[in-house]
């Protein structure tokens, strides 16, 4: 049976496949053009963003200590039951591998390892401070990037509306109507990237069955979901950092 999250996953990608399919390629270029430009525009702001927020804000640091003071008691105590048989980093990432969680929290967790800065310190209060960073550091990530696309894209879209109008049919027929459905479909998915790449972490450090944590056992059983959080991760971060 097709899990719940995978079925509104595809009636979402659907919707936006149907919009660009009935509006065609020129009924949606104002809006494809803006969706691109903003695309780019979040690419090279997002950093600036980010080092602007945590400069004036500290808004990273206070997230990444509101994220550490929700992980669940039960993760606190395998977390520092490892780091007490640790001797090397070597051995602390063998046992954080054994540990019986998520593969997405262990990848967190052997990531935020590797990033202390002392072998010699095998800390586990500082491997939950750079575990919360991490994951601080995606969620804002994420969120900034949302935001500045929609901005960046709202502003071209109104921009190309001073020099174009609307002529209500596309004048390439069914090819019209295929490249808007492309185009569109894309552009869905990677909103859903970057939602999942936002709500993962989240949910991951929620307490189970309270608030997001009760999305954890839809988000685990969804191939879908967790293929669109992996790509955000593995594939469009490193592209954006």
């Amino acid at each position: 049976m097709i899990p719940w999250a995978d079925i509104i996953v595809i009636l979402w990608v659907t919707l936006w496949a149907y919009l660009g399919y009935s509006k065609g390629l020129l009924g949606a270029l104002r809006r494809i053009i803006g969706n691109i430009v903003g695309l780019i525009g979040a690419w090279l702001l997002t950093p600036l963003a980010l080092a602007w927020l945590e400069g004036f804000w500290g808004l990273e640091t206070a997230l990444a200590k509101s994220l550490l003071a929700r992980l669940p008691a039960s993760l606190l105590t395998l977390i520092h039951g490892v780091g007490e048989t640790a001797r090397t980093l070597q051995e602390l990432k063998e046992n954080l591998l054994a540990l019986p969680l998520p593969p997405e929290v262990i990848l967190y967790l052997t990531k935020a390892s590797e990033e202390m800065p002392s072998a010699a310190n095998l800390s586990m209060d500082a491997l939950l401070e750079r575990l919360a960073l991490d994951l601080a550091n995606n969620i804002l990530w994420a969120i900034s990037f949302i935001v500045l696309w929609r901005l960046v894209a709202l502003f071209t879209r109104h921009f190309l509306g001073l020099f174009t109008g609307q002529t209500g049919w596309g004048l390439f027929g069914a090819l019209d109507r295929l490249l808007g459905l492309v185009a569109m479909t894309g552009l869905s998915v990677v909103f859903l990237i970057v939602i999942c790449g936002v709500l993962q972490p989240i949910i991951l450090v929620s307490e189970p069955g309270s608030g997001l944590g009760r999305l954890y056992p839809y988000a685990a059983s969804s191939q879908l979901l967790r293929w669109l959080a992996g790509v955000y991760q593995f594939y469009l971060l490193p592209l954006i950092r």
